[in-house]
């Protein structure tokens, strides 16, 4: 019995292990892509006009709840397929998901950008002010170039994620995070463009991200050229062919990949909307903004975890452990839960701190203050959530 519990804690610590050590530059990557956003909002929130956050805060939380959540659905069902092909030792199917990915986007991309272009209508049908509604549409539509780039990124990076390769989406990120702070600089600053700027930077960001990836794949398809695991560069009528093809097994991972996103995404996006109608909402909404920053900034280290656990579940069903897989998904969720207990704690204790690098506005950091023993509380159900779903998706 002893040597059996011993046996068993050293599975623990190499899934330990096996998840840590991917999730590691999983995190980096994620909190240096949501570092972007929290300094472009941390630019608009120190202009003084308040209704300049609020109409970014209210523009950012439609473009998730009708765009990002979206395409991070439809593209998560090649985390499933891509990690199991490779578990499988089955480049040409890689190379296929990947193309099929990015023309499932594409396609859901076209509703979204009609979207986005008529949003005013819809933000005043949800009672939103006229005045924020009519800036927040504006800023969708000059953001639209950065959600066809975001696409693009996203679909590269699962499909580099799916083959336990992290380190080139890890130093993209940060590069583009590192001219982010210059971006916001010259187009809010410099050229004055306020709110307009922001959509600017923002595009200048995303699109940073999806040029160097594409680069990158096309470096490591043709450094690995030879290989017998190598990804193979397709033909364009072969490549045309795979992404026009297979929609069907495709789509039924997706459809559900989807609403589980977009429902775990709205549950927070709403509130950004609901707040809209408490009193004040020109504060309301800015703080409301302010919290799911920090929330998702939190919640960010449990989706490392899920999407290390995601690529490492479906790799080993590939290969046929299904016995390992559901190990690693137990160990997942317990080390979760202790990061996100730890993490609300600190976030708590220094909420004031946090709040003021966002805004320097007195009403919205007195209102943030009263609002995070909650937000705090939420971050622990929030990473079991996000764990189990990444369970789910590398299960398919």
């Amino acid at each position: 019995m002893v040597l059996q519990d011993g046996h068993q804690r050293e599975h623990v610590w190499k899934d330990v292990h096996r998840i840590t050590v991917l999730a590691g530059p999983i995190l980096v990557q994620y909190v240096v892509s949501q570092a972007s956003q929290m300094v472009e909002m941390g630019f608009v929130g120190h202009l003084p006009d308040p209704l300049l956050l609020s109409a970014m805060t209210l523009g950012a939380s439609l473009a998730m709840a009708t765009g990002y959540h979206l395409m991070y659905g439809l593209a998560s069902a090649s985390e499933t397929l891509s990690g199991q092909a490779h578990g499988a030792r089955n480049p040409c199917a890689l190379a296929a998901t990947l193309h099929r990915s990015l023309a499932v986007c594409a396609a859901a991309a076209v509703p979204v950008t009609a979207l986005w272009w008529n949003a005013g209508p819809l933000l005043r049908a949800l009672g939103q002010q006229p005045e924020v509604a009519a800036m927040a549409a504006r800023y969708l539509r000059l953001t639209l170039p950065a959600l066809y780039g975001h696409t693009v990124f996203s679909c590269i990076d699962k499909h580099l994620l799916a083959q336990g390769v992290v380190a080139p989406g890890v130093a993209i990120t940060a590069t583009a995070t590192a001219l982010s702070p210059l971006y916001c600089w010259f187009f809010i600053v410099r050229l004055g463009l306020q709110l307009d700027g922001a959509a600017y930077a923002y595009n200048a960001t995303q699109l940073t991200c999806t040029s160097l990836s594409l680069a990158y794949l096309a470096w490591r398809t043709w450094a690995s050229a030879g290989s017998p695991d190598a990804v193979p560069l397709l033909a364009p009528s072969t490549a045309a062919a795979a992404a026009l093809s297979g929609w069907g097994p495709y789509l039924a991972l997706a459809v559900p990949d989807t609403l589980m996103a977009c429902m775990e995404g709205w549950a927070t996006e709403v509130l950004v909307f609901l707040s809209g109608h408490l009193p004040h909402p020109e504060i309301a909404v800015g703080v409301t903004g302010l919290c799911l920053q920090l929330s998702t900034l939190v919640w960010i280290c449990a989706a490392a975890v899920g999407a290390a656990t995601t690529t490492r579940v479906s790799n080993t069903l590939g290969q046929g452990d299904a016995t390992c897989a559901k190990r690693l998904s137990h160990t997942a969720l317990g080390l979760v839960l202790v990061t996100q207990t730890v993490l609300g704690l600190l976030a708590y204790g220094n909420r004031w701190g946090l709040m003021g690098l966002m805004s320097s506005q007195s009403e919205v950091l007195a209102l943030a203050g009263e609002v995070m023993p909650v937000l705090a509380l939420c971050f622990v159900f929030d990473g079991q959530n996000v764990v189990l779903s990444g369970i789910l998706r590398g299960a398919g």
